[in-house]
């Protein structure tokens, strides 16, 4: 078991909220949603911050409605301090002396540098000591070999559509997949040589 799978249904569910929401601005519950997923998923797995971007694109789109209608921000923040506030039950399930206890938390300082990751380096995806053998470049690889020949056909006629039908859907996905793919694929600290770690990148 990984936190990658739920990652990558919670990062579907954020993009599709906010394209759902973007096609009809004044319907708030679909924003709420993509807060609520995007929450979630950083209670799951950082990574998925590399959807911010994009999601600010399609909030700039709307802001003269989100200005009008300061009450849907206020709701959506809501939205995405509801799954947040999970990380309180950590301290208290570790003061009940669990089998399994990741790290003891038991002060704020401790549950801060649970939820930034200290451990293994915030901006670090693994514990590696020194800098991985392989390249950024030797990651993208290995990231673009995971595509079969099929899913790089669907992406190629999927992205042709979406280019064709609506242009401002189209740069919000294109962005939110080069920040999520090659982008994430680039940063992230695998030795890609063991062939335990490459599966991440896939």
């Amino acid at each position: 078991a990984e936190a990658f799978p739920l990652n990558n249904l919670l990062a579907a569910a954020v993009i599709y909220s906010l394209l759902c929401w973007d096609s009809r601005p004044a319907r708030v519950r679909w924003l709420a949603l993509a807060a609520l997923a995007g929450a979630l998923g950083a209670a799951n797995h950082h990574t998925i911050v590399f959807l911010i971007p994009s999601a600010a694109v399609v909030l700039w789109r709307h802001r003269a409605v989100l200005a009008r209608r300061p009450a849907m921000l206020a709701g959506c923040a809501a939205a995405a301090l509801a799954p947040l506030s999970l990380y309180l039950y950590i301290p208290w399930a570790a003061s009940r002396g669990p089998f399994v206890n990741w790290s003891d938390v038991s002060s704020a300082r401790e549950l801060l540098d649970h939820f930034l990751r200290t451990a293994y380096g915030t901006v670090q995806l693994t514990t590696l000591g020194n800098p991985p053998a392989s390249s950024p470049f030797d990651r993208l690889a290995v990231f673009l070999q995971s595509f079969t020949p099929l899913e790089a056909v669907l992406v190629v006629v999927g992205a042709f559509g979406a280019w064709n039908l609506a242009r401002g859907p189209f740069w919000f996905i294109a962005l939110a997949f080069a920040l999520a793919g090659p982008g994430f694929a680039a940063y992230a600290n695998i030795d890609v040589h063991v062939p335990a770690y490459r599966w991440v990148l896939s």
